[in-house]
């Protein structure tokens, strides 16, 4: 009879241990990551005198990010805050899948807009960094991020989340 309370403890030790090795993954393979509410993201006001709405597209585009309906009202600049953070989201999430880390989109790329809205210093580099993208017609394509000092908050940051490391070349 001890055999068998020792072998299930022994089973029960190396299904605990499983839940913290195993990360949950989508059909395609990418690691989920916890998503944050999107009533929790940090929209700044923007120090412009265009105080246009976001437009239909910059919304719809949001909200299929997102998975949700903005509850607010954004101005057209916040909403490019937002949709240049989430460029930079896609091509953190395309280094990762290129290193053999995939994360999976719908929780990773919202979790990063967070991050960045979160972070005064690396969201103005990111704004810039989309503002520039956008005047060369970059604006659309996944973009090959250099590895500088935003993308090294970036990393450190979605490295924790999901337990990945790719090695940076």
């Amino acid at each position: 009879m001890t055999y068998v309370y020792i072998f299930l403890g022994v089973l029960a030790v190396l299904f605990v241990g499983a839940m913290f090795v195993v990360k949950p993954r989508n059909e395609k393979g990418g690691i989920l990551v916890k998503k944050p509410l999107l009533d929790e993201l940090v929209i700044p006001p923007v120090d412009d005198d265009d105080d246009r709405a976001a437009t239909n597209p910059q919304m719809e585009s949001m909200e299929r990010t997102f998975g949700a309906k903005f509850r607010r009202q954004i101005s057209f600049d916040q909403a490019s805050l937002i949709l240049d953070a989430r460029q930079y989201a896609i091509g953190m999430l395309s280094f990762f899948e290129r290193s053999g880390h995939p994360i999976d989109e719908a929780t990773g790329i919202p979790a990063i807009i967070h991050f960045i809205m979160k972070d005064p210093e690396l969201r103005d580099d990111i704004s810039e960094w989309g503002r520039e993208r956008f005047k060369r017609g970059h604006g659309k394509a996944i973009p090959l991020l250099k590895p500088d000092q935003n993308f090294h908050k970036v990393y450190k940051f979605i490295s924790e989340l999901s337990g990945e490391t790719p090695k940076i070349q």
